[in-house]
């Protein structure tokens, strides 16, 4: 019996678990989060050390190198990345897809705490921290007030808005931009410090031993209890000036912090600024949870800011400058829409070609059906609602009604043929049964290699791909159950003058049409298969003409660059070019907002954010803005500028080429190599921008110790390095309290001193016998140039190549480019890698190869399973060649590219096409088990089925043209998907109407060989 008769029999029975998924994916859809990506594991560990006065070289030999061969043994790392900079040191370790993040953190600190004895005593532990690849602000607040300063508008940051934001359900952390965090400030003055004969050291240890917090106790008097407080502790900058420093020559015999010192409450840092439209102020990233629904904690956070306006000072402004939520909502809005257009799409369709309101209600209950039950699914293995789990819902709409279409057509047909409808429904559904159940595996095997694909991919695309497939398994539910037994209650003969008959007497001319045709095909069918080759081999060649990218540039919505001065630019200098910047981005009329923010990674380093009007108010996308504004920042003298990406799949705000060189050398070596390969990515027409990140010329002045005079005089080494560390970079001293926070107490000498080249020669330490020596007395000063910061990259001396891929290029060519040169110039010893986006399309080319064969082989054994021959899935899949050529054309015809999104598509092609094949061949092998002649089955199997594979693909067609019309947020990603489909099917579809028939013939069997049947019960061997 089959499964379909007993729905047949029970029709109430299929109503009742039907409505069941339905209720499911219900409750689903009311809980289910909703994102832009799907939750995944990419962890990302940072390991900070800070060795003040350190130069890089030590920093490398003595920090970073230890600490990366210690990690280097924790298990799942994919790159380990380092910078050895003056006095500190930065380790990034990015793990593989799927690592736990908790357990690659806690195993990468119990590495570095087992370095306590191998570090440099005089270096700061190091600081472990895990970051994440989504861990970027989804709302940022600004805050403005031309009459208060920075530190002011800080201040009023840490103690009013950070905390309110804290409460808000679903906020992870929040991070200030632009801070300018309060400081005790202690301006040394060198000559006043050698005039009262005292030292820095000195100085430092005044301050420590003289602010304490000492707890006092309590005092019992008149039966009464009473704390007592002694004030240890320093508040204001007129009691730290009264510090004694030193039992010397003043007006009481003192001297005093005052005398050699000016005291200040300043700002800890003045590195860090950010201007927002124009305007100097501060900003605040809001980060959501990683399980918080990022639309709801944005919402959260615009309800809360008419509330905090309340509570700051008056003339304060707050103002909510950047949402990302926005782009996320509008995304899912556009896919929800698209959803909507294509169900409508598919309606006309089935209502075109069935011509009969009955059936199409048939077949279209089970869109509704398939999606609920999708959402039930997701809901139950703890996915969201996502682009990736959207998309699946979109092409699901033309994949879910094909079973239907099958059903109803077929059991139709039976009753035209005399039948009544329920032994139509019967007979029919038994009849295709078979090929429901193929097509329906079929599809779900396509998809099972893509979500079990190592890595990024496979982690990003798991959810589209187990969702899409969940999808077809419950719309071959949905045709085995509730339409058989709808088949049988609700399907009539068709009039002979009514829409449906003359619709019937179309498709039968039609099929008349396709027959004749198709017998004359068979008649050169060598012809047909080697044309066939011929037009593989066509598209082989139209593939290596497209371009390849691990993601399409989409349209966030705004343009973010890069900007780096020299590095010894200063303060002041990074101000101004701040404000060109601003200025340059004054000039696009699509700008809406702008931030421009200084010193994020370094004090010469810095971002700019171009915030542009929505999508539907502007022609020109991010990507075109993007392209006009650089020529105009470059422009800009005394700065590097780099466009960066700003997908989430590409890595997030990075360049798109990443270039990496390894080497065991030297860094000077590899610097004149490097500097060629940048010259060159400077005259290639693929790069805009290209930069080079190891740069050896910089300024800088070498201090060099007589080491056996300073033993003589009875100097420590340690004390000339602290010494002249505290002068120019700046040393704490402890902290001071004020109004239950903490702050910094900070010595350094004026900025004017600093610029001074002979400040060393003002310097003095106390040697052994009590008696102050000039530090020229044990060290001579030396300028030169060196690197103001050492890369390396996986435990080896690097340097990369950073770019923006020119307009017309892909990533792909640019990599290529790079890598020709590179086999040119490179010497023995070096290895070439990559990292970032590039690095990402690098890992996904290697595996999707892989993946494509993996897809094609569960198919393959799929179908050779359900047709009990390793024959017939040739035919079946001899099409898919042929579809990729469609595909091919369809990217070049949206000028899309080779990318995660496209290989999707190639994926689900392969199930696709396949179903044609699979109706084709199941009928003609039940016509030649009925004693058809191979050819006539064939044909009659093609002509029969033909009007079932043409509704099911235009539904198919129809179903993934409306991502070729979408705009917005991740548009681009969509339209590449959309063509691979659109034009994958179209060209497929036509194409297998002939080479799958051709191919049967050739492949299939003269004679079918029956089934092995087992002897009837009782006749077995007799002794």
């Amino acid at each position: 019996m089959s499964v379909s008769d007993l729905f047949i029999r029970r029709p109430v029975f299929a109503i009742v678990i039907n409505l069941i998924v339905a209720l499911v994916g219900l409750l689903g859809l009311s809980r289910l989060a909703i994102r832009e990506l799907p939750q995944f594991d990419l962890p990302f560990v940072s390991i900070t050390t800070i060795y003040s006065g350190a130069t890089p070289d030590l920093i490398e030999r003595t920090v970073t190198t230890p600490i990366e061969q210690a990690v280097s043994a924790v298990g799942g790392i994919d790159t380990i990345v380092s910078t050895s900079s003056e006095g500190s040191s930065q380790i990034q370790i990015a793990f593989r897809a799927g690592t736990n993040p908790l357990n690659a953190v806690t195993q990468v600190r119990d590495k570095v705490g087992q370095l306590a004895n191998v570090l440099p005593a005089d270096a700061l532990a190091p600081t472990v921290a895990q970051l994440s690849l989504d861990a970027v602000p989804v709302i940022y607040l600004s805050l403005t007030d031309a009459s208060r300063s920075a530190m002011e508008v800080t201040e009023i940051v840490a103690r009013v808005v950070r905390p309110a934001l804290a409460s808000v359900d679903g906020v992870a952390a929040s991070q200030t931009l632009g801070e300018r965090r309060y400081a005790i400030r202690v301006w040394l003055d060198p000559w006043a410090l050698a005039a009262h004969n005292v030292t820095a050291p000195e100085v430092h240890d005044a301050i420590i031993s003289q602010n304490l917090s000492v707890p006092s106790g309590t005092l019992e008097r008149d039966g009464r209890k009473a704390l007592v407080y002694t004030d240890t502790a320093l508040l204001r900058p007129e009691q730290f000036a009264e510090v004694v420093v030193r039992r010397g020559l003043g007006d009481d015999g003192l001297v005093k912090l005052g005398d050699v010192a000016r005291v200040e409450v300043g700002p800890e840092s003045i590195t860090n600024a950010i201007r927002i439209d124009g305007r100097g102020g501060v900003a605040v990233g809001v980060l959501a949870q990683s399980s918080a629904n990022p639309l709801e904690v944005a919402q959260a956070v615009r309800a809360l800011v008419p509330g905090l306006r309340g509570l700051l000072p008056a003339g304060l402004t707050l103002d909510v400058v950047f949402d990302r939520s926005e782009a996320i909502e509008i995304a899912v809005k556009e896919v929800a829409e698209t959803i909507v257009v294509a169900v409508g799409l598919v309606t006309v369709v089935i209502l075109l070609f069935l011509g009969s309101f009955r059936s199409s209600i048939i077949t279209l209950v089970t869109i509704p059906l398939s999606l609920l039950g999708m959402l039930g699914f997701m809901y139950a293995v703890g996915y969201s609602i996502n682009t990736f789990t959207l998309l699946a819902m979109v092409l699901a709409i033309g994949l879910v009604v094909d079973d239907a279409i099958v059903d109803v057509e077929n059991v139709q047909r039976h009753i035209d043929m005399g039948s009544d409808p329920v032994a139509a429904a019967f007979i029919g559904s038994r009849e295709i049964g078979f090929a429901i159940v193929a097509t329906t595996l079929t599809l779900a095997a396509v998809y099972l290699p893509i979500g079990l694909m190592p890595g990024l991919l496979g982690s990003l695309f798991a959810e589209f791909a187990f969702t899409l497939a969940a999808g077809v398994v419950i719309s071959g539910f949905v045709s085995r159950t509730l339409s058989p037994a709808m088949c049988s209650r609700m399907l009539r003969a068709k009039r002979p003058d009514g829409m449906a008959a003359r619709i019937d007497r179309a498709f039968a001319r039609l099929a008349r049409g396709y027959a004749r045709l198709l017998r004359g095909t068979l008649r050169f069918r060598w012809f047909v298969l080697l044309g066939s080759i011929g037009v593989f081999a066509g598209g082989i060649m139209l593939m290596t003409r497209l371009p390849g990218e691990f993601a399409p540039q989409d349209d966030p919505g705004y343009v973010i660059v890069e900007f780096t001065a020299p590095s010894d630019a200063t303060t002041y200098y990074m101000d101004e070019l701040a404000a060109r910047v601003d200025a340059a981005f004054a000039t696009v009329p699509e700008r809406r907002g702008t931030m421009i923010m200084n010193g994020m990674s370094s004090p010469t380093s810095g971002l700019g954010l171009l915030l542009l009007k929505p999508w539907k108010e502007r022609e020109a996308t991010a990507v075109e803005i993007g392209a006009r504004i650089m020529p105009v920042l470059n422009r800009i003298a005394g700065a590097r500028f780099t466009l960066l990406d700003p997908n989430p799949l590409a890595g997030g705000n990075v360049a798109p080429v990443q270039f990496v060189v390894r080497t065991t050398g030297n860094y000077e070596n590899l610097s004149q190599v490097m500097e060629q390969l940048r010259d060159f990515a400077r005259r290639h027409p693929a790069f805009a921008s290209p930069a080079l990140d190891l740069d050896l010329n910089t300024r800088r002045i070498d201090v060099v110790i007589d080491r056996p005079l300073a033993a003589v005089v009875g100097i420590d080494i340690v004390r000339i390095g602290q010494t002249i560390n505290t002068f120019l970079g700046g040393q704490q001293a402890g902290n001071f309290g004020w109004e239950g926070q903490q702050y910094k107490v900070l010595l350094q000498i004026e900025e004017q001193d600093r610029r001074d080249s002979d400040i060393v020669n003002n310097i003095y330490l106390r040697s052994a016998a009590g008696d102050v020596v000039p530090l020229s007395y044990v060290v001579s000063q030396r300028e030169t140039v060196g690197a103001s910061s050492l890369p390396r990259f996986q435990q080896l001396r690097s340097a990369r190549i950073t770019s923006t891929v020119a307009p017309g290029w892909s990533l792909s060519e640019a990599l290529a480019a790079l890598e020709q040169e590179a086999a040119r110039i490179l010497p023995p010893g070096y290895q070439v890698d990559y990292d970032g986006p590039s690095r990402a399309l690098k890992q996904a080319d290697a595996s999707v190869g892989i993946v494509f064969l993996l897809a094609l082989a569960f198919i393959y054994l799929t179908l050779a399973a359900q047709f009990e021959s390793f024959r017939d899935p040739f035919i079946v899949l001899s099409v898919v060649p042929l579809a990729m050529v469609g595909a091919a054309i369809g990217l070049l015809a949206v000028q899309g590219s080779l990318n995660a999104y496209s290989f999707i598509g190639l994926v689900t092609l392969i199930g696709l096409v396949a179903k044609s094949g699979i109706l084709i061949t199941e009928f003609a092998n039940q016509l030649r088990d009925e004693g058809h002649e191979l050819r006539e089955a064939v044909v009659e199997a093609a002509a029969t089925r033909l009007r079932p594979i043409l509704m099911t693909t235009v539904a198919t067609i129809l179903g993934a043209v409306p991502l070729l019309l979408t705009v917005g947020p991740g548009a681009r990603s969509r339209e590449d998907l959309g063509a691979v489909v659109v034009g994958g099917m179209l060209f497929g579809t036509v194409v297998s109407l002939f080479v799958v028939p051709a191919c049967y013939v050739v492949l299939s069997r003269k004679k079918r060989k029956p089934l092995v049947s087992p002897p009837p019960i009782g006749e077995g061997a007799k002794g």
